[in-house]
């Protein structure tokens, strides 16, 4: 019981505040109130399937910590490999950040103010 209590004490000073902090600070300001509804329902979801989850893998793997370590790591690879730090950057600019980063260059359209155009030309494919 002091296992779990020492895991959600962490939990919640880590990793869990960053589930609504970076979204609102990364969603360039077309997309932030689309982005940050998405974001409430996975981290919703993700919530309850780690509520279900723990309880029934609390025995078999010997408190399920192998298992949440492994999220933990492959969490934070991505968050190194794939979200850029936002400290002094305004919201303004975010854009602009994305559209330098190796990987979301490719999705993030050229010219700022062109996404919805961007953005149908996509889904109508």
């Amino acid at each position: 019981m002091v296992l779990i209590c020492i895991f959600a004490l962490a939990f919640e000073w880590s990793w869990d505040p960053l589930g609504s902090t970076i979204p609102s600070k990364m969603f360039p300001i077309e997309l932030r109130s689309a982005g940050q509804s998405v974001t409430v329902a996975v981290n919703i979801l993700l919530t309850l399937l780690v509520t279900e989850s723990f309880l029934p893998l609390l025995c078999p793997l010997r408190f399920g910590l192998p298992f949440y370590a492994g999220w933990i790591t492959a969490l934070t690879v991505f968050f190194y490999l794939f979200l850029h730090e936002t400290k002094g950057v305004p919201i303004e600019e975010m854009t602009c950040v994305w559209r330098k980063h190796w990987f979301w260059q490719k999705i993030v359209p050229a010219q700022h103010g062109h996404f919805h155009e961007h953005w149908k030309s996509h889904t109508q494919h």
